[in-house]
């Protein structure tokens, strides 16, 4: 056992370098071109097409109806307006992001672990096949990683050292998450609550507070003075309740009809029904609708609620495949390649998540380093929770994933180190159980996924 921790030390000596950053992001942005340059005569399809049309309405001036969040259209509309409205522009605008998502990993990571584990997680962030994809589709995943690990990262700073730029970068980041994602619209409270408590001090608690909740009041200001009528930051909330909570809604599937919309071959007559009287309505009126449905079924089903929500819990945790489907659906690989591709996937992401495990079984004996790790594990819990309620899907746990990379770096550079807190042999010994326990589980997990999934592979 000695002679492999040698080993593995010897090997991440290699990320000691001052120019392992820069080489870890060379590398990012070189393996990002490529896939862009592949992408480039494809047309967007799916929620993109959604953000890019709104990023071109916000850079016009136009009023619009806003279905979707505007926190990502508003990242696109800079580019969109310096290089031009195209589908390649607003894809080569993620690419900043991921740079953003990087820097900010490794800011994460080294607070928690030193400069050694935050180049490894940003080289194995730029080597991560589910990155690559989203660092070159106008999705929500990366901006939203991007804020939940500034969030992870600025917390517990302005919690031991208030100041004024760090808390106003604080209240930015719980704006900016909740606008791309409603669904993270508690961590604008939360954060603050959390300041406090830690004996932040007012004015720190305040002024994040306050940053966040007016970048979340001037868009509600907006799309009032747009529709006329107030919209809960976008109109699609309701209908994703809905989506997840209804009587033809798959036990375990419960994304499905959020990818395979009313009228498909695999969507249930009934539901596409239902689906169809309620879009007709006026938008007000229909989230309303969406809303009171959903809960008078969960109201008058409550055993099937908390079954769909253990299958939410475990299908979130499942297996990444979202790439491998995206380069299916734009021809870019055949069966072989896609399995290839999602070996490749699962393979970073559950080295991601069993490093992260057994740094919670191996906390840091450091108070602070104790307390980044926890604050880490509670962001990506509050911002997973609501797809326990609503529909989950593995494609979901993308902006959690960075944390848990960081978790799994510090780990790994603690077992090199010969570090007493992280040595395997005492973690055997002393949490085995927990160990049995937990992998066994996350094994049953991936085992199930596949299984459910195995007609579509």
């Amino acid at each position: 056992m000695r002679a492999r921790v040698k080993r593995l030390a010897a090997a991440l000596a290699l990320f000691d370098s001052p120019r392992a950053l820069p080489v870890a992001l060379a590398v990012g942005v070189a393996l990002r071109i490529p896939a862009l340059w592949a992408l480039a005569s494809h047309p967007l399809v799916g929620d993109a097409v959604g953000y890019v049309y709104m990023a071109q309405r916000l850079l016009g001036g136009e009023s619009f109806e806003p279905y979707y969040p505007p926190g990502a259209s508003f990242l696109l509309v800079p580019a969109l307006a310096a290089f031009g409205d195209s589908e390649l522009v607003a894809r080569a605008a993620m690419i900043p992001v991921y740079l953003a998502a990087s820097l900010l990993l490794w800011a994460q990571t080294r607070a928690l672990g030193g400069v050694r584990a935050a180049n490894l997680a940003a080289a194995a962030f730029a080597l991560y096949p589910t990155s690559i994809f989203l660092s070159v589709e106008p999705l929500t995943s990366m901006p939203s990683a991007a804020c939940l690990v500034a969030i992870a990262w600025l917390a517990p700073s302005v919690a031991t050292r208030p100041r004024l730029g760090a808390a106003l970068a604080l209240g930015l980041a719980t704006g900016e998450l909740a606008l791309i994602r409603p669904s993270a619209l508690p961590f604008v409270l939360l954060v603050p609550l959390y300041l406090a408590l830690r004996g932040a001090g007012v004015r720190a608690a305040g002024v994040t507070f306050a940053v966040g909740a007016l970048a979340v009041a001037g868009w509600l200001v907006h799309a009032r003075a747009m529709t006329g009528r107030f919209v809960a930051v976008n109109d699609a909330n309701s209908l994703n309740l809905f989506i997840g909570n209804n009587q033809y809604t798959p036990l375990y599937k419960t994304w499905w009809f959020g990818s395979h919309g009313a009228g498909d071959a695999d969507v249930p007559a009934g539901y596409t029904a239902k689906e169809r009287e309620i879009a007709a309505l006026p938008p007000a009126e229909r989230e309303r609708r969406y809303r009171d449905e959903a809960l008078a079924y969960i109201a008058a089903r409550p055993d099937l609620f908390l079954l769909r929500t253990a299958n939410r819990i475990r299908a979130y945790l499942a297996l990444d495949s979202a790439t491998a489907a995206w380069l299916r659906l734009y021809g870019l690989a055949g069966v072989f390649g896609a399995l290839a591709t999602m070996a490749a996937e699962a393979l970073f992401y559950l080295a991601f998540l069993s490093g992260a495990v057994l740094a919670c079984l191996a906390p840091p004996a450091e108070r602070l380093a104790r307390e980044r790790q926890w604050v880490a594990l509670g962001a990506s819990l509050v911002y997973a929770a609501p797809y326990f309620v609503a529909f989950s899907h593995p494609t979901y746990h993308f902006t959690v994933v960075p944390l848990l990379l960081s978790l799994a770096a510090c780990f790994v550079t603690r077992v090199a180190s010969d570090s007493p807190d992280a040595s395997l042999a005492r973690l055997w010994s002393t949490r085995r159980a927990w160990l049995v326990a937990v992998f066994a589980a996350l094994a049953l997990i991936q085992l199930e996924w596949l299984a459910m999934n195995a007609g579509r592979l």
